[in-house]
């Protein structure tokens, strides 16, 4: 078999496209297949963890308007 396309790897961690057998066979044999898996599934993890700490649009709309109210100029205490 032939080594796992780019395209296969990112259905298969992307999309849940599970491997066939023959996939899998190939895979527990080449490292190379098994290292560009490796890297795609690490992008993945990452890519979920920048969505997770990404804000609500709502909650950034709540910061800004706290964001307006903080005082710029010294207060009378600070002069």
């Amino acid at each position: 078999m032939n080594h796992l396309t780019e395209e296969r790897i990112y259905q298969h961690i992307f999309a849940a496209d599970a491997l066939n057998a023959q996939e899998i066979e190939h895979l527990a044999g080449c490292e190379e297949c098994q290292s560009s898996l490796q890297s795609l599934t690490s992008l993945n993890r990452e890519l979920i963890v920048a969505a997770q700490s990404t804000p609500h649009q709502q909650t950034l709309n709540s910061y800004y308007q706290l964001f307006e109210q903080i005082q710029t100029n010294p207060s009378i205490l600070v002069r």
